[in-house]
Order: structure tokens, then C-alpha cells, then sequence
């Protein structure tokens, strides 16, 4: 396999889901897993709620500190939406 084939998104990459109110943090998130995952942004509860509802997400990193729903909230409810 080549690097230009490395590259290419695959579908047997995990999901990941980085949620942050703060778009520094979520770049930087980008630039560094982007070769590695199949990776998915948000910036507040809601829209992470959202990604949910539609992809298969591996795994979660949420920020604590956010407005109107911390991150422990947002763990809460997609552990309801999303058990596994």
C-alpha cells in the first residue's frame, strides 16, 4: 500500500467525536487524529446529540465546561440515545 492510499478515509476506521465549545481545541483535534480516525466535530451538546442520532460513533471525547449542556451531559443522554 502506498501513502496516497493511506490516506483514503475506509470505512474500518473507529469514529471519534470530539465535542468542544471552543473551535481552537476542535482544529487541533482535527489535525492531529484525521489520518487515524473517521472524525467527527462538534461544538455544543445538541450538535453532538445530532452526529449521534446519525453515525455509528466509536468513542466520545467531551469537554466538561460548555454552555448550556456540560459534557457530562452529553455522555448522559448518548448513552440513552446510543448504548453502545
Amino acid at each position: 500500500m502506498d501513502a496516497a492510499e493511506q490516506l483514503q478515509p475506509t470505512d474500518n476506521r473507529p469514529r471519534l467525536l470530539f465535542v468542544d465549545d471552543e473551535q481552537r481545541v476542535l482544529n487541533s483535534m482535527r489535525i492531529m487524529f484525521r489520518r487515524q480516525f473517521d472524525l467527527f466535530l462538534a461544538s455544543h451538546g445538541a450538535e453532538a446529540l445530532d452526529i449521534v442520532k446519525d453515525k455509528n460513533i466509536d468513542v466520545i471525547v467531551a469537554d466538561h465546561r460548555m454552555p448550556k449542556m456540560t459534557g457530562v451531559e452529553v455522555l448522559s443522554k448518548v448513552r440513552a440515545l446510543s448504548p453502545r
